[in-house]
């Protein structure tokens, strides 16, 4: 007898394989002390004389989360909480029999964010009910870490670069070595100050800490966060070093299957010169022309199981040919370096980024996310030394630098 398997229960099989095994992976690697990027809704629920309710329903939903609701009921002093709450928008439910049902629509929350958001319950029908929309806190009364949350809608709003350490010249407070301008200064890490003293940045993506930004190569870019957190002072015991401390969640899959992509370029009929004829008259008859710059990304985020196992993928390029001041590609026809006839070359920068992260919900109070991003800086000519009028194209060397 030849057993056959329906292909209903086939998917599952394979669903289920793929959930045993980002399990495995995750028990099998070391644990991570991780800052918190789980943010908290807490509050009191009373009366109309202010009196503590206890035992009402209180109901979380939200596209963020990976469950279709989370439900508490507050104690016998009227309080509640949930914890460890993905950034989003969110939507409450205050049920008790005997009173009217409040709910509040559009409660935002960031990375990191405590909100307290206290209910008032009115006598009334089950069938009725008061909605509340727009009542999302814009302070956090917890938390006494200076912080600045820069969502998905400011990385994509604000023209900046897209390397992960362009971000920090957003913030107050901190300050850049180098402003960079549409990604003129791709590949170039930046050192940072934090109120004055240069520090060592600490940076975590999903609880995984990475390379720090002032001493090792990171060339990440923000197209993959979905929200990233600065911390500029007050930081507690999980941060290690002062300076300043990133935390960034990468975007996530949902139920509904999205994605986008973008496709930007620049070439020299778009670009000036400050080329001027005082310059000309000293023997100056070139500058750093761009050649090209082009960004190629796409992503796509969904589901593989509905409220139990989501996916999402990306894949950026960025490409950059620019000329360097006296950078020769050979010596001219006299045969000689240094002389007006030198060919000049050019110097390119490449940098491939990759990020899958994939989200299981096996119960409502565990998630388990597994995440991975393969970072290639490759540049032909070579970095150190930088190619100039005194190292020839000749002379440089291949530099690649893999991070993952």
């Amino acid at each position: 007898m030849v057993s056959r398997i329906a292909p209903v229960a086939r998917w599952r099989v394979v669903y289920f394989v793929i959930a045993v095994a980002i399990a495995s992976l995750l028990t099998t690697v070391p644990t991570v002390s991780a800052q918190s990027a789980g943010s908290t809704i807490h509050g009191t629920v009373k009366d109309e004389q202010g009196g503590a309710v206890p035992g009402v329903t209180v109901t979380l939903k939200s596209p963020a989360l990976q469950v279709p609701q989370i439900v508490v009921v507050s104690d016998a002093d009227g309080n509640y909480r949930f914890g460890d709450l993905p950034a989003g928008s969110y939507r409450i439910s205050y049920e008790l029999s005997g009173f009217k049902t409040i709910v509040v629509t559009d409660l935002r929350l960031t990375i990191g964010f405590v909100a307290r958001h206290d209910a008032t319950m009115t006598l009334g029908g089950l069938e009725e009910s008061v909605t509340v929309t727009g009542a999302s806190p814009g302070v956090d009364l917890t938390t006494t870490t200076t912080t600045v949350n820069l969502t998905r809608e400011t990385l994509d709003s604000v023209p900046v670069g897209r390397g992960l350490q362009q971000l920090f010249a957003m913030t107050p407070g901190v300050t850049t070595n180098r402003v960079d301008v549409g990604d003129s200064w791709m590949g170039v890490r930046a050192a940072s100050s934090n109120y004055g003293p240069s520090g060592t940045a600490k940076i975590q993506v999903d609880g995984i800490d990475i390379a720090d930004g002032n001493s090792t190569g990171i060339y990440m870019t923000s197209m993959t966060l979905d929200e990233a957190q600065i911390r500029t002072s007050g930081n507690d015991a999980e941060v290690s070093v002062p300076g300043v401390s990133m935390i960034a969640v990468i975007k996530s899959g949902s139920n509904q299957f999205h994605g986008s992509y973008l496709v930007e370029g620049e070439r020299p009929e778009l670009q000036g010169s400050n080329l001027s004829d005082t310059l000309r008259a000293q023997g100056l008859s070139n500058t750093e022309p761009l050649r090209h710059l082009y960004d190629i990304s796409a992503d796509l985020g969904g589901r593989l199981v509905r409220d139990k196992l989501w996916f999402y993928a990306a894949f950026n390029r960025q490409d950059k040919l620019q000329g360097v001041v006296g950078f020769a590609s050979g010596p001219g026809a006299d045969g000689k370096y240094l002389t007006a006839d030198d060919p000049l070359a050019d110097v390119r920068t490449r940098l491939t980024h990759g990020a899958v992260k994939v989200s299981y919900q096996p119960t409502t109070k565990h998630r388990l996310i597994a995440a991975y991003q393969p970072t290639m800086k490759y540049q032909p000519q070579g970095l150190p030394p930088e190619p100039s009028r005194f190292r020839p194209l000749e002379s440089t060397l291949d530099y690649k630098n893999p991070s993952r």
